[in-house]
């Protein structure tokens, strides 16, 4: 809705808010971008997941963290 309200218009279909600090319940005008689907998949396809990534305890919180380990326990990388 923030988004839209951004825009002046209601998203179409294959239209996505992207959130440029990836956090996505940062809902600061500032921090959405409107983006199609096939730009967003690509976006989001180059971003660095798991913690042995740089960055990783700054972007993602506490809970994230632990719901990660939780789903990867047991696996070696």
């Amino acid at each position: 809705m923030v988004l839209e309200e951004k825009v002046g218009r209601l998203l179409v279909p294959g239209e996505v808010c992207h959130h440029i600090n990836a956090v996505r319940d940062d809902d600061r005008p500032e921090n959405l971008e409107l983006l199609n689907y096939v730009l967003h998949a690509r976006l989001e396809a180059g971003k660095p997941r798991g913690p042995h990534h740089e960055g990783w305890n700054q972007r993602i919180s506490l809970g994230q963290r632990r719901a990660w380990a939780r789903r990867h326990q047991g696996l070696t990388a």
